[in-house]
């Protein structure tokens, strides 16, 4: 039975929060504060089913340069009421609190309201710029990130601990005489974790709406360093994450390998989040008595994973493996996950006595996995001053057997391919990136 959620609303602070909280919502897996100067978005990790305690995080959205004391109002009353009776003093309790729809903030620069709302399950908030008003004049900074990048799909990123919060490409737009006209934009980052937009030519006479949408923020990881280098998605918005963890309390749900292999070595890990972010339909450690690192990871149609990264361990958990044994000095590795994570399809080192790090992944429609990496090439190959990486490509089988290598002669941190499996292409990790020129052959087998 699916469980009923109630739609989401602002609730209005009543004494139920801190004095400077004037409206409050709860979402799935996240809290969200909004104050006169700024917005604060408190995280808990998806559900793993145990008892452990939750560990929160926090992010801090200013408004810089804005408004000090902006009028905060709610809009669109809704019949959700909340009640609080806590403590023996009915002093205390807090009865009959509204909710609403929507929240706007208004001139938090000359000409622009800022409005929160809720969209597709999520909350979401828009800059409303007033005609001849400057959307220029619009930057965020977040406290309390780790980093910030824009990534290849044109989202922002926030990284935080063990996750991320991410914002999908802004969505600008204009109604003009019933139909709505997309204007082209982009995140523009100005200072380490500050960012504004750049919007491209629009109608100064008409309203324009500025969109960043929120996709979702969750963060996994145990007591130790872990961080995560690859995530996809499949159809249905489900969320798979590969990485590394050093963590013996890492939070494995229905895994093939429950826990760290060696306290002194990381492992690998790979885990799917189910399409809300609330809940960790699988996580598993992968790794041997070495260091293992996960580095890429895609999806097929049926949801089976594809993950592949690099080893020092010999003693690798394989199954169905087209190169059993460890080559030497650091291999690469694929495996394959089922769509429930409860088995291990296949697994295999990639490698030969010189040392290969994996870095991406791609599958095609027939569940072919493609590779790229980098092979150190031998002595021979050598220049005097130093030894030289080369690039291979490894293609793979549905059930495990190889199919082919091949090789590309420049650094490419990403890979490519169509449906069929036809036109296979290592990139630099950019999304328009060229296909690359083939090169001298150099085999990581």
């Amino acid at each position: 039975m699916r469980r009923m959620q109630p739609p989401l609303s602002f609730e209005a602070n009543r004494g139920q929060a801190d004095g400077q909280v004037r409206f409050l919502a709860r979402g799935q897996g996240y809290n969200l504060f909004l104050t006169a100067a700024d917005t604060v978005l408190t995280l808990a990790p998806p559900a793993t089913g145990g008892r452990e305690p939750q560990r929160h995080a926090a992010v801090r959205v200013r408004l810089l340069g804005a408004e000090a004391n902006p009028v905060v109002e709610g809009l669109d009353e809704v019949p959700t009421r909340s009640n609080y009776f806590i403590g023996r003093d009915p002093a205390g309790w807090r009865t009959n609190v509204p909710h609403y729809a929507r929240v706007r903030l208004r001139d938090v620069y000359p000409g622009v309201d800022e409005v929160f709302h809720a969209a597709g399950g999520q909350f979401e908030y828009d800059f409303v710029v007033s005609p001849d008003a400057e959307p220029s004049r619009i930057r965020l900074a977040f406290d309390g990130v780790d980093a910030m990048r824009v990534n290849d799909e044109s989202s922002l990123v926030l990284s935080i601990g063990n996750g991320e919060i991410e914002q999908r490409a802004p969505n600008v737009y204009q109604d003009i005489d019933g139909a709505r006209h997309v204007v082209a934009a982009r995140y523009v980052v100005t200072e380490a974790r500050e960012v504004g937009f750049e919007i491209a030519a629009y109608d100064h006479t008409r309203p324009l709406v500025i969109d960043p949408v929120l996709v979702y923020a969750t963060y996994v990881g145990g007591s130790g360093s872990d961080y995560g280098t690859s995530v996809a998605t499949d159809s249905a918005g489900s969320v798979y994450v590969t990485g590394t963890t050093a963590s013996t309390d890492f939070p494995t749900v229905n895994p093939v390998q429950s826990a760290l292999k060696s306290v002194t070595w990381a492992d690998a890990f790979v885990l799917k989040i189910d399409p809300t972010g609330t809940r960790v339909v699988y996580a598993t450690y992968f790794g041997g008595t070495e260091g293992d690192t996960g580095a890429g990871i895609a999806v097929d149609a049926g949801g089976n994973a594809y993950v592949t990264g690099s080893t020092r361990s010999t003693d690798l958990p394989m199954r169905n493996a087209v190169q059993s044994a460890y080559g030497g000095t650091g291999d690469a590795f694929v495996l394959k996950l089922s769509a429930d994570g409860s088995a291990l399809t296949y697994s295999t080192y990639l490698g030969g006595s010189n040392g290969e790090n994996s870095r991406a992944i791609a599958v095609d429609r027939d569940g072919r996995a493609y590779i790229t990496g980098e092979t150190l090439r031998p002595p021979a190959q050598c220049d005097r001053r130093s030894r030289r990486l080369a690039v291979f490509r490894h293609q793979q089988r549905a059930h495990g057997s190889r199919r082919g290598t091949g090789s590309y002669p420049a650094d490419r941190a990403a890979i490519g391919v169509d449906a069929g499996g036809t036109d296979v292409a290592p990139r630099a990790g950019r999304a328009d990136a060229h296909r690359a020129p083939r090169g001298d052959s150099c085999d990581c087998a």
